[in-house]
């Protein structure tokens, strides 16, 4: 089954509100699209449903939080559903991955806190990443180091080379003990009255992210990498998948918040 991110976000709509699906969008058919919730949910994550029940309960002082939860929905419906990806091939991929070890270490795990860590990462999102940086759809400080990388990589290559640094075991970090409190409070339960949601409710509460809907793990990664990403996110710098959901949270952090979370996400195991 193959839903459009446009069914996908009146689908969402229904489930967090009960509103009919025909006053979000009039050109929709109410009967058919519920039938197709219902087969969709059959086939995605319990983190879904977990979504979902905490935004039904948050008042209208949480609304640009639900807000800017709701593009995780959608991605959760659509991506699931839209079709199997291509086959991967990790040994291929590892074939292929030697110019990644300059900047990336040879086993994924970066010696340079400015590069990130992609050993353990979800093949889906360093897929679209990939993906992002040579269709030019990615853009930001590291675009125009990865755009010649990618040039000449064909769909497989980036398949096959996001399963291998998926398959390769995450790194693990300490976090700054004097900041890790308050980025805790952030990651775990947010800023509701600033319209910050939790990190966690797409990255996990162990921060491994969502494979399927091509969120990162982001335990583990270095702080200053992700301080720069919170930055370029919030300053509409870094374009391409879920900028516009992560410019959202970010521009709602002052940079000692970004730098806590960035520190507690450091240490997160």
């Amino acid at each position: 089954m193959t839903l459009s991110a446009t069914n996908a976000q009146a689908i969402v709509q229904f489930q967090l509100n009960s509103r009919p699906l025909t006053a979000i969008n009039p050109g929709l058919q109410e009967a058919p699209l519920r039938a197709s919730a219902d087969a969709g949910c059959k086939q995605i994550s319990l983190t879904y449903w977990a979504l979902i029940r905490t935004m039904r309960k948050l008042t209208t002082l949480f609304a640009p939080a639900r807000a800017a939860l709701v593009p995780a929905l959608v991605a959760l419906l659509v991506f699931p559903l839209s079709g199997a990806a291509v086959a991967a091939d990790a040994k291929a991929g590892k074939a292929k991955a030697g110019v990644c070890a300059g900047c990336h270490g040879v086993t994924g795990q970066s010696a340079q806190p400015i590069w990130p860590n992609i050993a353990g990462q979800g093949a889906a999102y360093i897929e679209r990443q990939l993906q992002a940086f040579k269709s030019g759809g990615r853009t930001g400080a590291m675009a125009a180091q990865m755009a010649p990388i990618v040039a000449t990589l064909t769909d497989s290559d980036m398949a096959n080379i996001a399963a291998y640094f998926s398959s390769l075991p995450a790194a693990t970090g300490k976090a700054d003990a004097s900041v890790a409190a308050i980025g805790e409070q952030l990651y775990r339960g947010g800023d509701a009255k600033n319209g910050i949601p939790a990190c966690m409710s797409c990255h996990g509460p162990g921060g491994k992210g969502m494979a399927a809907a091509g969120f990162p793990a982001v335990s583990g990664q270095h702080s200053q990498y992700s301080v720069a990403q919170l930055k370029a996110f919030a300053e509409g710098t870094r374009t391409g998948p879920q900028a516009d959901m992560m410019k959202t949270i970010a521009s709602r952090l002052d940079e000692a918040q970004m730098q806590a979370v960035s520190q507690y996400m450091a240490g997160l195991r």
